[in-house]
């Protein structure tokens, strides 16, 4: 499954599926990391950095589900963020 995000002046975008807003204007430091994880099915899990440092994330399992994963100043707004796919064993 090939999805694609990105952070632009409105917000952070899914783009691959269908094209909407994940999460709105200045939700998403212009700067830092986006990451995600295909689980799936219809899971997936996409991590970023907030304009304040924060680690934010969502997970979609039929609808998207937002979530704070570390707090402000927990990351730079300049920074990389990775994930990678647990695998099954």
């Amino acid at each position: 499954m090939d999805r694609t995000a990105r952070v632009g002046p409105g917000g952070l975008h899914d783009s691959a599926w269908h094209l909407y807003t994940l999460a709105g204007a200045g939700a998403a430091a212009v700067t830092g990391g986006i990451t995600a994880v295909f689980k799936g099915g219809d899971v997936m899990e996409v991590w970023w950095i907030g304009p304040d440092g924060s680690v934010q994330a969502a997970y979609h399992d039929s609808a998207w589900h937002f979530y704070t994963l570390a707090g402000a100043g927990s990351a730079s707004t300049a920074a990389a963020i990775t994930a990678v796919p647990r695998v099954a064993t």
